[in-house]
């Protein structure tokens, strides 16, 4: 084909690759310690449990979990997850649930049923970089609000609403947010900024995207209840994963909203790939079922605290004046800034040739900006990699100053 690009369609020339997953081909060399992935720390697979699991269901449940299965989900996870929202306070019936292939087919069957060209979504900035990837190819535009240590910043979202609607132009149709133990500065959002948010949402008839991987990492201190249990009017749009607690390879998350929502957005998934896999399913309610989980939780929670205080103490040792980082209570990222006129996209290649990787800041700005952030992932190195690579990028950070 001569001249490829001019069948793609505005849609695929609006697609742009992630800048995480470019970025893990490059650092899968064994000598480079990578900081950059958002992943699990392996040894945190249950691997035993989910034998036992696999057994039996390759001689009880073969035609269950091998066989096709309903868009929506299967009933028995569908009924076991209406049950977990209940106990949460949250009045989640079975048609007010949708099962996924990852959080990230939720966010692009969001954007899909919701986004036109030039429509509006309100985001924190900065921002999971998957949720800018998967609405940005529906062509919108993005009303970014500044982050500060207790996350998305309420206030200034209802200046910016007002300023819209006084302005008589359009309204954002969506507000994203990971409000616990955020990607990538590891912020919590307190109660009232969450009960705000659903009242702005009430106010201006729009939804909020509640984006939330991470709530049962804590490492001390239970987060605060979700956005989504102040919702009484449906205005709140949840998803959450497997992925962090489980595994990320089984593809298995959820969402919770409006059932007329569901209704679309499971007729939207059966273009994409008609169900979620049953045997991902059954795995994950098994899984769930026989309490694997609580027990897995706390040992997940003190390993990832042992990490994060690990990097944090190193960096207070290693990073030159002028650094700055957040001090996560949970979730698997810190996010660091380095002093002005400091790049870490420029910085990038020579953190790769010193053999560490991290992830640069312009990745979670939807309009640009962040060229002093860096994220870095605790979860997935272990404590040698944490005390070397921190010691290597603070050697980077001090030869660019």
């Amino acid at each position: 084909m001569k001249n490829l690009e001019r069948l793609f369609s505005q849609t695929a020339k609006a697609i742009r690759s992630s800048e995480i997953r470019d970025l893990l081909k490059l650092v899968a060399k064994p000598n480079i310690i990578s900081f950059a992935g958002g992943m699990p720390d392996p040894s945190s697979f249950p691997k035993s449990e989910l034998v036992k699991i696999a057994e039996y269901v390759a001689t009880e449940k073969t035609e269950l979990a091998f066989q096709y299965g309903p868009t929506e989900g299967m009933p028995q996870m569908l009924e076991f997850l209406s049950q977990k929202f209940k106990s949460q306070g949250i009045d989640a019936a079975v048609n007010t649930l949708l099962i996924t292939s990852g959080s990230q087919q939720a966010l692009d069957i969001i954007g899909k049923i919701f986004l036109d060209p030039r429509d509006l979504v309100m985001t924190e900035e900065p921002a999971y970089l998957g949720a800018l990837n998967a609405f940005r190819q529906y062509r919108c535009n993005f009303v970014p609000i500044a982050c500060d240590s207790e996350g998305l910043q309420v206030d200034v979202a209802s200046e910016q609403l007002k300023k819209l609607d006084r302005g008589g132009g359009s309204l954002p149709k969506l507000i994203y947010t990971n409000p616990t133990f955020q990607n990538p500065t590891g912020s919590v959002m307190p109660v009232s900024r969450r009960k705000k948010l659903v009242d702005l949402a009430c106010e201006y008839d729009i939804f909020v995207v509640e984006d939330d991987p991470y709530s049962r990492i804590y490492f001390e201190e239970e987060p605060p209840p979700s956005i989504k249990s102040f919702d009484k009017e449906g205005h709140v749009i949840f998803l959450s994963t497997y992925s962090k607690i489980l595994s990320p390879g089984i593809r298995l998350a959820y969402l919770c909203a409006q059932p007329e929502l569901i209704k679309k957005m499971a007729i939207a998934k059966q273009a994409l790939d008609l169900c979620t896999s049953s045997l991902s399913q059954i795995l994950g309610y098994e899984y769930e079922k026989r309490s694997y989980e609580e027990k897995k939780i706390r040992e997940i929670r003190e390993n990832y605290k042992r990490k994060a205080e690990l990097m944090i103490s190193c960096m207070e040792e290693n990073f030159p004046d002028g650094c700055e980082w957040t001090k996560p209570k949970g979730g698997m990222f810190t996010w660091v800034k380095v002093p002005s006129p400091l790049n870490t996209k420029e910085m990038l290649p020579k953190a790769i040739e010193k053999g560490v990787a991290y992830v640069v800041g312009t990745a979670f700005y939807a309009n640009g900006g962040g060229e002093q952030g860096m994220r870095l992932n605790f979860s997935y190195p272990t404590h040698e990699e944490i005390k070397k690579g921190i010691k290597r990028l603070s050697e980077i950070i001090r030869d660019q100053i």
